[in-house]
Parts: structure tokens; C-alpha cells; sequence
């Protein structure tokens, strides 16, 4: 739902409920933007699709995608259940993951590498490289295998104190900070 706005609660709808509407409503109790259900169902074979509010609003599904099936000309998402399984997430509309950038460093070799992180910012660190002069006062400094530069520990994160994700131990903003009550600046 990270690309989807004006909905209060989003549903899971299909035919182990009837298609009803607000039946199986879903829920981010921890906030981390993935809207999660737990339904028990017989094996079988089953229709359904993600819906807002009580229909108020649904996905629109194309036909032929992987995750679909087109009967009587509603297209919508197939499953067939033989044990116990936990879906993989998938974004509204979309047989696929939605893309979320994490920016950061994305260069192994780099002291501050950050695995979460999916679009290269230009923060890399490399050891035995002169230090950038934003982090560092002077370009002779060099950064070491500690990922030290002019004897600063470089700690990537949200430097915002107004932030609900501040990080009291960073000391280079990456980018990352989320403000209550602030428009994001991207589709995510």
C-alpha cells in the first residue's frame, strides 16, 4: 500500500469470503508498511484481490499476469493452497515487490557499506582515500580501516532530531529522515 493513498483500510476479498468487502480487513501493527492478514482456508483453489474501505476502492489486476486468473471478465489474483503458506508481499495492483529506495553506500569494499541499500548515494567510504571535506575539515585526512577520517567514526543515518527515525548515533545524514506530517518527495 506504500503507493496508494486515500484509504483508510485495506481488505482481503475473494472467494473463501464471498468477495464481501470488509470481511477480512488487514492491519500494519508495526508500521512497516506491509498490510498483513491471517486467513484459515480447506485446500483448494481460490480467487481474490486487495480492496479499500469496502470496495470502495480495488486493484486493478492486467490479464495474463503471473499471479492472475481471468474468469467470466473479472481478472484477479489465483491461488492454489495445498499446506500452509505465508505469501510473499506484493505491491497493490502488481504480481511484484513495490521498489522502496533505501539510499546509501552500496560499494562492498566500502567501511560504511549498508546492505539495506538499494540506490547508490555517493557516501562510500574507501579505505586509504582522501576524506570528502564535508565530513572532514581538511582533504589531507585519509580514511582508515575503521572507517575513521580526521578521527571521526562515520556513522551514516538520520541526523533530524525532529525525525521519528533519528539516529542519536549518527553523525553524516544519508537522506533518510521521515517527518511526521511532511508530503513524501517520491511515488513511495
Amino acid at each position: 500500500m506504500s503507493q496508494q493513498t486515500g484509504f483508510t483500510t485495506p481488505e482481503v476479498n475473494g472467494t473463501f469470503n464471498s468477495w464481501c468487502g470488509s470481511c477480512n480487513p488487514m492491519t500494519d501493527a508495526n508500521g512497516d508498511g506491509i498490510w498483513e492478514t491471517t486467513l484459515t482456508l480447506e485446500q483448494g483453489t481460490y480467487e481474490y484481490k486487495f480492496s479499500t474501505d469496502n470496495w470502495t476502492g480495488q486493484e486493478s489486476l492486467n490479464p495474463g499476469d503471473i499471479c492472475t486468473v481471468t474468469n467470466n471478465g473479472f481478472t484477479n489474483r489465483s491461488l492454489n493452497l495445498t499446506s500452509s503458506v505465508v505469501l510473499g508481499t506484493v505491491c497493490y495492483g502488481s504480481c511484484s515487490a513495490c521498489f522502496v529506495p533505501v539510499n546509501g553506500c552500496t560499494n562492498t569494499a566500502a567501511c560504511n557499506y549498508n546492505a539495506a541499500a538499494n540506490v547508490e548515494d555517493g557516501s562510500c567510504l574507501i579505505i586509504g582515500q582522501p576524506c570528502d571535506d564535508q565530513i572532514a575539515n581538511t582533504i589531507n585526512d585519509v580514511i582508515t580501516d575503521n572507517c575513521v577520517c580526521a578521527g571521526v567514526v562515520i556513522v551514516n543515518g538520520c541526523t533530524n532530531p525532529a525525525a521519528c527515525n533519528f539516529d542519536v548515533n549518527a553523525n553524516v545524514d544519508d537522506a533518510s529522515c521521515l517527518i511526521s506530517g511532511e508530503s513524501c518527495d517520491d511515488a513511495n
